[in-house]
């Protein structure tokens, strides 16, 4: 057995097993093609062909944990996956020493007494340990893994209007925003409205939404709809889905000049939230 186990994944083997009664190694492939190689290697080690035995199915392990990722939806005290903001990015704080994993999302989503849960109905987290700030800087959220165990933390996001494989890259790092980023082409990938492109066109924004101010936001010409709050903004490279996003921040508010169709994002700095609230995984 502990030879076996020093060589499953080389042979394709998803699960070996000892029947003590009958003395026999119980051997399930993922991978058939590999059977006959394996054989030979059992030869080689000296490992008597008549006490391993191999059953026709198969047997394929699945990974239980969740994987919440960048740009995808949480639900807000509903268990049916009716999703209401975006998810910024897998995140971590440290208490009493210790990290603790969870995600970034808007800080306008927080209410007493909320549950959040991923669009399969998992929980995800309860306000009550939540760090949320609204106001000045910020308009940001961590929300920790009520079960630390039950989630694989990622850096992964995606698109989710895309059709077939979603996942778009990995977000490698973050970028503090400044007056020479004016211009530049930025992504942000929201639940509702998928990926959507524009320019920085302010890097230093000042606001106010029912006499609650903030400060020291930026401005990008993506085009914003209700729920994409908390989305991951940035600069790509590279493409799906091995894309590369230097983040910038999380979209949070929407603004429309006056007389236009179109709402664009207004977006909490990563620089504001890096270490105030969270840190990205």
């Amino acid at each position: 057995m502990e030879i076996i186990y020093s060589h499953l994944s080389e042979f394709g083997i998803s699960k070996c097993s000892l029947t003590q009664k009958n003395q026999k190694i119980i051997v399930y492939f993922s991978d058939d093609s590999k059977k006959d190689n394996f054989i030979s290697f059992l030869e080689e080690v000296n490992i008597p062909l008549d006490v391993v035995y191999f059953p026709n199915e198969k047997v394929i392990y699945e990974n239980t944990s969740t994987t919440i990722i960048a740009g995808d939806g949480l639900a807000i005290n509903d268990k049916t996956g009716n999703l209401s903001v975006s998810i910024g990015c897998n995140a971590y704080k440290t208490v009493n020493g210790k990290n603790v994993y969870g995600i970034l999302t808007a800080g306008h989503a927080y209410g007493t007494g909320y549950t959040y849960y991923t669009r399969n109905g998992v929980v995800i987290g309860q306000a009550r340990n939540c760090t949320y700030k609204y106001g000045n800087q910020y308009d940001a959220m961590f929300i920790p893994f009520t079960n630390q165990s039950d989630f694989n933390t990622t850096q992964k996001y995606l698109d989710i209007k895309a059709s077939g494989n979603k996942i778009v890259g990995n977000i490698e790092s973050i970028a503090y925003v400044s007056s020479s980023l004016e211009g530049t082409l930025v992504s942000k990938y929201g639940m509702t409205t998928g990926k959507t492109t524009g320019y920085i066109t302010a890097a230093n924004t000042s606001f106010s939404i029912d006499g609650t101010e903030f400060k020291n936001f930026f401005d990008a010409s993506c085009f914003q709809l209700e729920g994409d709050s908390g989305c991951p903004i940035g600069i790509e490279t590279g493409s799906a889905p091995t894309k590369e996003m230097e983040m910038l921040g999380i979209a949070t508010q929407a603004y429309r000049p006056q007389g236009e169709p179109t709402s664009f994002a207004t977006c909490c700095k990563m620089s504001n939230i890096f270490g105030n609230i969270a840190f990205p995984v």
